[in-house]
């Protein structure tokens, strides 16, 4: 992977002063009023940080464990007050592959349990 950089981030919070340091977890901190340029490794990395360990239990209660990498700091920027962030090179991936995913609550099918509960 090269150390291009892939975005421009931008931290405006009108309520806080300007210079202080705000943080963006898995990224860093940032001065309030200042722009910065984000390499694909720190962006990368920001992904693996904010990935999310997902744990599902098939009937006989047997636990299958899985990761989701986090959303693209594109993506996910749109929910961050004062942050802004804006592609430097066309192609960058907009969306976040977890977007596309859906969350399973942990179901266990009481009545197909054929063996009398025993595990």
């Amino acid at each position: 992977m090269s150390d291009d950089f892939v975005y421009e981030l931008a931290v405006n919070i009108p309520e806080q002063p300007l210079g202080e340091q705000i943080q963006i977890a898995g990224l860093g901190l940032f001065e309030n009023g200042s722009v910065y340029k984000i390499t694909s490794t720190e962006a990368e990395s920001f992904r693996d940080y904010n990935s999310k360990t997902v744990i599902k239990f098939d009937k006989r209660g047997m636990q299958k464990t899985s990761t989701t990498r986090g959303g693209t700091l594109l993506a996910v920027s749109k929910n961050m007050y004062g942050v802004s962030v804006k592609a430097l090179k066309p192609g960058i991936e907009e969306v976040a592959e977890t977007q596309n995913e859906q969350e399973e609550d942990v179901i266990v099918d009481i009545d197909s349990d054929t063996d009398g509960g025993n595990q």
